[in-house]
C-alpha cells in the first residue's frame, strides 16, 4: 500500500480514481479504508524519508505507523476491513 501511495501522490485524484479502484480490489480493501490509511501515513512516511540515518526517532516513527493501522477501526468501524488490513499487515502485504 505504502508504494502504491507514493506512487498516487498520497491522494486519490480525478485521473486517479480507476488506477485506484484497481488496486483496493486487488489488495482486499475498500477505496475509503485506503484513503483514510494514506491520510493517517502520509505525515509519518514523509518524516521517514527525511531521516538519513536509523535513530530511535526511526523505531518511533515505525511505531506511529503501526499504532494508525488501528486507527482505521476507529475511522471506520467496519470489522471486518479492519481485519483484512490487519491480516495483510501481518502477511507483509502492507
Amino acid at each position: 500500500m505504502m508504494e502504491f501511495a507514493e506512487k498516487v501522490g498520497w491522494r486519490i485524484n480525478k485521473q486517479d480514481v480507476e488506477a485506484v479502484e484497481r488496486f483496493c480490489s486487488e489488495v482486499g480493501v475498500r477505496r475509503q479504508v485506503f484513503k483514510v490509511w494514506m491520510h493517517n501515513n502520509k505525515t509519518v512516511r514523509k518524516q521517514q524519508q527525511q531521516q538519513q540515518q536509523p535513530s530511535p526517532t526511526t523505531t518511533t516513527t515505525n511505531h506511529m505507523m503501526n499504532l494508525n493501522m488501528h486507527h482505521l477501526h476507529h475511522h471506520h468501524p467496519g470489522q471486518h476491513d479492519e481485519e483484512q488490513v490487519q491480516q495483510q499487515h501481518q502477511e507483509g502485504m502492507l
